[in-house]
């Protein structure tokens, strides 16, 4: 997680983290418990330290109650969707195992079993909400099989599940371009004249293509795809649209922005 964090390639990502799991048992299966993270999102390397103070902090000491943790950590994300519409957000869930039912004779857990089944049905409506908030899993331990139903019902196929500490940082890493690989920081040279970018994609053993300039996400094709900024009077990031970004994360294509040229806008 440290190497994660320091690492340039992470240097414009947005991070937060929260803990699932307290000290006294009638906490554990409450989601409102795990809304506020311990530290909010905000963007790298800025927030690095504040992160790696909190993760010096803790150590697995608890039982496993996922499902209030995740339903709370989607809450917390697509409140936060709600007040940046231009980002991409996503919840990762790390786990050493299947979701526990904890304190179960304990009303406040019973009435709420973290049973998988009630995990899996949090990433579900995760998924399918307004805004729609995508869960990836990361998966570290010997049991992990059955998590794999909770990135599908997440939206993101299957959990990433490691043995050791430089998977987990090659998972981090192929989760965050994922996440965020349908959104991009624009380079900022002085007199920076943003009519004069376009952007293109490159298949495997295929030469470049362009992408049109579209203006807004109003205007993407559902075809054709393009790109948009997220704000055009002041830019800090380059968007795409659905279908584009469907395209490139499929066929494994490459992305460059060139600078120079009039932006490529697509015919009537």
């Amino acid at each position: 997680m440290r190497n994660f964090l320091s690492s340039p390639t992470s240097a414009g990502l947005s991070v937060g983290i929260q803990y699932f799991g307290r000290a006294q048992c009638s906490e554990y299966c409450n989601a409102a418990t795990y809304v506020q993270p311990e530290v909010p999102l905000a963007t790298l390397p800025g927030n690095a330290q504040s992160m790696m103070t909190s993760l010096d902090r803790h150590s697995p000491s608890t039982e496993t109650p996922t499902n209030a943790a995740l339903t709370g950590a989607i809450q917390y994300a697509r409140s936060y969707k709600t007040a940046h519409p231009t980002e991409t957000v996503a919840v990762l869930l790390v786990t050493d195992g299947v979701p526990e039912a904890p304190c179960s004779s304990l009303s406040s857990c019973s009435s709420n079993p973290p049973s998988l089944q009630a995990t899996v049905e949090a990433a579900s409506q995760g998924a399918n909400g307004a805004p729609p908030i995508k869960t990836f899993v990361l998966g570290i331990g010997p049991s992990l099989a059955a998590i794999d139903q909770i990135a599908a019902a997440g939206g993101t196929g299957q959990a990433f599940l490691v043995a050791s500490s430089p998977d987990a940082l090659q998972a981090l890493e192929r989760i965050r371009s994922t996440t965020v690989g349908c959104a991009f920081l624009v380079p900022q040279p002085p007199h920076m004249d943003f009519s004069l970018v376009n952007l293109r994609y490159t298949l495997p053993g295929a030469p470049p293509e362009v992408v049109f300039y579209v203006g807004d996400a109003a205007r993407c094709d559902a075809v054709r795809g393009g790109w948009y900024y997220d704000d055009p009077a002041r830019p800090t990031r380059v968007l795409l649209c659905p279908a584009t970004c469907d395209r490139v994360h499929t066929n494994g294509a490459s992305l460059d922005l060139v600078l120079g040229c009039p932006s490529i806008i697509p015919s009537p």
